[in-house]
């Protein structure tokens, strides 16, 4: 029974044209799918969607440089993702947190906590209540009260997969590669079978390591390293600088877990 790296690399050998395929083969990486869906979380370690985070005893809800507080995204368990991740990236034992500001899009947090010992329900901000507060004022005399942004994500049980990913063509990968090679960008011929196949635009892609696939051509990395997204010009130096930044988790907009990110994009960590 082939494998699904092996159905990958089939896919990409019939949609992508040579020698771009063969890059894409062997730059392909394992990557852990994150499901949602709406069944009961069965305890406060689970992993999850939204709810209410664990924290350290004494540690209160984590704020923003500004006092705001963090709007709480997921919860993972890594009890629950060791035996899917191939290449050992990510700590076996422990539990990450992760945060992403209310009114800031490049201000998120992820917090790693080495053991579940001493861990309980963080308490929520005042902030909620005043929202709750909030929620029941006239729509007309809502419109001028002031909203503080938080919002408390409904609770969602989450379950792994593995899956394997290659890099997007318009990746700092193959960048590189065409940089190395003398090759452009317009020379690639793709099958469109194959991005239908790929990239099901249909449903939420959660995941953590592999790859992520950019939106509008967007090279994310350089976001980090320089002050500009698309340089006048690539150099190896900053390609490489780029690709030191590993993909941590993609989240992406979603109904299940009623999170939208800005035009219903994706929140990146690195």
């Amino acid at each position: 029974m082939k494998g699904l790296r092996e159905i990958l690399g089939e896919r990409i050998r019939a949609g992508i044209s040579e020698p771009f395929s063969e890059e894409h083969i062997k730059l392909i990486r394992p990557a852990i799918r994150i499901i949602p869906d709406d069944r009961p979380v069965p305890n406060r370690l689970h992993s999850k969607f939204g709810g209410v985070p664990l924290i350290q005893e004494g540690e209160s809800w984590l704020r923003t440089t500004r006092g705001k507080p963090y709007l709480f995204i997921l919860q993972i368990d890594l009890e629950e993702v060791t035996s899917y991740d191939e290449e050992r990236q990510l700590p076996a034992k422990g539990i990450l947190t992760v945060w992403h500001s209310p009114s800031y899009w490049e201000d998120g947090k992820v917090i790693y906590y080495p053991s579940k010992a001493g861990l309980v329900a963080a308490d929520l901000p005042t902030e909620y209540y005043e929202e709750q507060k909030r929620a029941k004022v006239p729509f007309l005399k809502r419109l001028f009260t002031k909203s503080n942004h938080f919002k408390l994500f409904p609770e969602r049980r989450i379950r792994f997969e593995i899956e394997y990913h290659c890099p997007s063509w318009d990746s700092l990968q193959m960048k590189l590669f065409h940089l190395q090679n003398d090759t452009r960008l317009q020379d690639l011929e793709i099958d469109e079978k194959f991005i239908d196949d790929y990239c099901d635009e249909g449903q939420a892609d959660h995941h953590l390591l592999g790859y992520y696939v950019g939106l509008q051509e967007s090279i994310y990395e350089l976001g980090i390293v320089s002050k500009g997204r698309f340089p006048q010009r690539f150099t190896e130096d900053l390609i490489h600088e780029g690709l030191q930044w590993k993909l941590l988790l993609q989240i992406d907009s979603d109904k299940i877990t009623e999170m939208g990110w800005v035009d219903w994009g994706k929140l990146l960590f690195f």
